[in-house]
């Protein structure tokens, strides 16, 4: 299904592309996208924000109808960031935001990935740029996957290969990761132990990196998802099977 066709354009068109405005629900927005980044839209966004989504299913699953405190409250609204100041539209919280949490959000904020909703976009990055870093971290968000979730498992394996794709299997050391780094070109002064020195630091922001590596990591993910696709396909014919023949006399 394709949606939000007011903001389509054509994909060779790469000066089409809508500078001064941003748009998404909180958790499934992209890293650059929460923190109005310099960078353009590619394919790791969407990538990156297919990645949150499969996330959220696991946490919440997509079947169930919302019970009081299941879900954390999700703010509907529309993320205005103007291009002359984008320095302040950064830090501000977002427009038409409807003030009824309650108990809803109090009770799921034991959900790690609770914290992809909170009102500021940089806190949100934040939370995901964290939560993405390491195997580990990663890890203890998709440990509170709900496990009464048909092949849950399976869904658990699928979102740490596509994180890894994604953010770890680089070569190039400026490619991994999702916390920005300094890097110190200079060696280190055996005598300086109080650090006096004046060093050249350069941060250094893996998603930037990435981004001009899009076309080939995107490659990689896209292979991933079809053979997900094909063993999908495959158990949902056993599952049809199965439940036509629940004795297996075929």
């Amino acid at each position: 299904m394709l949606i939000d066709f007011d903001h389509a354009i054509c994909e060779d068109d790469k000066n089409a592309v809508r500078r001064f405005e941003r748009t998404g629900t909180l958790p499934f927005m992209s890293i650059n996208n929460l923190e109005g980044g310099k960078l353009e839209h590619s394919l790791l966004d969407d990538w990156e924000s297919l990645l949150y989504i499969l996330c959220w299913v696991g946490t919440y699953d997509w079947k169930k109808k919302d019970e009081p405190g299941e879900r954390p409250y999700v703010p509907q609204r529309r993320i205005v960031a103007n291009a002359v100041s984008s320095k302040h539209s950064k830090s501000r919280t977002t427009t038409g935001v409807t003030q009824r949490r309650g108990n809803q959000q109090e009770q799921s904020a034991t959900k790690l990935i609770s914290k992809w909703c909170q009102d500021k976009l940089l806190d949100c990055a934040h939370s995901k740029r964290s939560d993405l870093h390491t195997e580990a971290s990663f890890y203890a968000l998709t440990k509170q996957f709900d496990n009464s979730i048909p092949d849950i498992e399976n869904l658990k394996g699928l979102v740490h290969t596509l994180r890894r794709a994604l953010i770890e299997k680089h070569e190039d050391i400026k490619l991994k990761g999702s916390l920005k780094w300094t890097l110190n070109p200079e060696e280190d002064d055996p005598n300086d132990v109080f650090g006096s020195k004046k060093r050249t630091l350069k941060e250094t922001d893996p998603f930037e990196e990435r981004f001009h590596h899009a076309d080939t990591i995107a490659k990689r993910l896209l292979d991933i998802m079809k053979i997900g696709a094909e063993i999908s396909r495959e158990r949902l014919k056993e599952m049809e099977q199965q439940k036509n023949d629940p004795k297996g006399t075929n």
